[in-house]
């Protein structure tokens, strides 16, 4: 993954693990000149920013190259995203504890693909309109005022701006947007109760998503993630710290759904989030 522009530089997959990689996946439908069917994958060609390209066998037996969009955190645990591979069986403790080493890492929100999408969309926006008080934006709706208010003060945009704010590639005249619009982060009111968007990486549940919008986890596994998550963290009890971390999922998710164009990964972080809030309720123990 190539994200020099946020100082992460080359995310560089562990060659070993994708040069033994060996499985059968299944195109249900056509893929550029590629037509329906289960397809043998002998190894990886090659691994671009965006793509993996692999080695494989069409199902009448004769060699293909097979072209997809990288799954960045699938890879970067040394996993094959579920849905992907025709996998007999998955070790779900060993993915749990990949998963859980991600917490409070930031490069979560460069690996998954939505998050990325989500901060670099509302960081242009706001360099493109010349914004710099970023603590003096105002949205007509308390909704879209709370939204944006939040997800200003996440990791996500702090990063975005250090990165230009510290020089490197960037223009003089970004250097000094940048530098500004930073020193205005820490100037955006607070809400009460406050969230605690700043800590966004430090939720688990978060994270998680993050795992399940790249594949990693099958919708049939949810229920068994979410219970996971329940007997580490316990209940949603009003201003617990796991109705913290939900609320934040709540506007990550709406986020999502208003600024990334709509797909089946988002539609997962919403299934996933409806679950957690329906399993974790308190009140829905009783």
């Amino acid at each position: 993954m190539n994200r020099k522009n946020w100082g992460l530089g080359q995310i560089d997959y562990d060659q070993e693990w994708l040069s033994n990689l060996r499985f059968e996946m299944n195109l249900s439908r056509e893929s550029g000149t590629l037509t329906e069917g289960r397809y043998r994958v002998d190894s990886v060609a090659g691994v671009g920013a965006n793509s993996v390209t692999f080695s494989g066998t069409s199902p009448d037996g004769s060699p293909v190259a097979i072209k997809i969009s990288i799954p960045r955190l699938a890879f970067y645990i040394r996993e094959l995203p579920a849905s992907m591979a025709m996998i007999p069986s998955r070790d779900f403790q060993a993915i749990w504890r990949k998963v859980m080493k991600l917490v409070g890492d930031p490069v979560v929100d460069f690996l998954v693909d939505e998050y990325d999408q989500l901060y670099s969309n509302i960081f242009f926006s706001l360099h493109e309109s010349g914004v710099v008080q970023l603590d003096q934006l105002s949205w007509d709706a308390d909704r879209s005022q709370f939204l944006m208010g939040f997800v200003l003060r996440t990791p996500g945009m702090k990063y975005r701006l250090e990165d230009w704010a510290s020089g490197g590639n960037t223009e003089p005249k970004e250097v000094e947007w940048a530098i500004h619009a930073l020193k205005s982060l820490s100037r955006i009111a607070k809400t009460e109760p406050d969230f605690q968007p700043e800590e966004l990486l430090d939720n688990p549940f978060y994270v998680c998503a993050g795992a399940i919008q790249d594949g990693v986890f099958l919708v049939d596994e949810f229920p068994i993630l979410v219970g996971r998550l329940r007997d580490t963290y316990g209940l949603r009890v009003e201003n617990s710290q796991v109705d913290v971390w939900l609320t934040q999922c709540w506007v990550i998710g709406n986020l999502l759904n208003d600024l990334v164009p709509k797909s089946s990964s988002v539609d997962n972080f919403v299934a996933f989030y409806n679950l957690c809030d329906k399993m974790l309720s308190a009140q829905g123990q009783e």
